[in-house]
């Protein structure tokens, strides 16, 4: 549960841009600015800070003989929006196992009929909003994806925020930038938009560092780490 209302988040807000009184900004203007820092600190993190937006769908393929689940069925089997396209696409699975990801350039090596996707070779890879996907199965093969969903939108007397409220700051800042901008206050927009961004950099750099080293971990994840 949200440690704050967006009722609260939003006050706040009106004290951040010196504004609580709502005589330059809307209650409605700083509903949106809220809603639109929150969907850049989705956009922007590493997802290992945002289990909240994590979903999973179980849906059944379409096509023949090329077997694919369309970003579209997914979004309507679950009732969420991917959040950023092919790669907010975490993890895919059937009903015996996990799927390898590789990509489109990479299907002219699978030709040979040694690393063909089969059942004992489970591969997809993601092109034009669809996950297509080589498992020895059939069309009526039912396929789990794992994803991050886009947050839900937020309201004053309503929707609570969703992202972890250690990201809350972070938020309100991205909306300070927004209103300050609309303000045309650009200097201080600049500001606060930086400070939002120098905390999502250093974030990201720290969930880079906190990852897995060793067998399955990319060299070059290694060397940053070890840097």
């Amino acid at each position: 549960m949200a440690s704050q209302t967006t009722a609260q988040l939003s006050a706040t807000l009106g004290l951040r841009v010196e504004d609580p009184a709502e005589l330059k900004f809307t209650e409605d203007m700083k509903e949106s600015a809220l809603n639109r820092g929150q969907r850049q600190i989705a956009q922007l993190l590493d997802p290992m800070y945002l289990t909240e937006l994590q979903n999973v769908q179980a849906s059944t393929m379409n096509g023949n003989p090329l077997y694919y689940l369309s970003f579209s069925q997914i979004e309507s089997d679950s009732s969420a929006t991917i959040l950023n396209g092919a790669q907010s696409i975490i993890a895919v699975k059937d009903g015996t196992g996990w799927l390898h990801k590789t990509t489109l350039s990479e299907q002219i090596r699978l030709q040979n009929t040694l690393l063909a996707g089969s059942s004992t070779n489970k591969v997809y890879y993601i092109y034009d909003e669809k996950i297509w996907i080589s498992n020895g199965g059939t069309t009526t093969d039912t396929i789990t994806v794992y994803f991050l969903k886009a947050p839900t939108t937020m309201a004053v007397g309503g929707t609570a925020p969703v992202i972890n409220e250690c990201l809350y700051d972070i938020m309100l800042r991205f909306a300070e930038a927004i209103l300050w901008r609309a303000d045309d206050e650009l200097k201080r927009a600049e500001v606060a938009y930086e400070e939002a961004m120098e905390y999502i950099d250093f974030l990201n750099q720290l969930a880079i560092a906190r990852r897995p080293r060793g067998i399955g971990t990319k060299s070059q994840e290694r060397a940053k780490v070890q840097g």
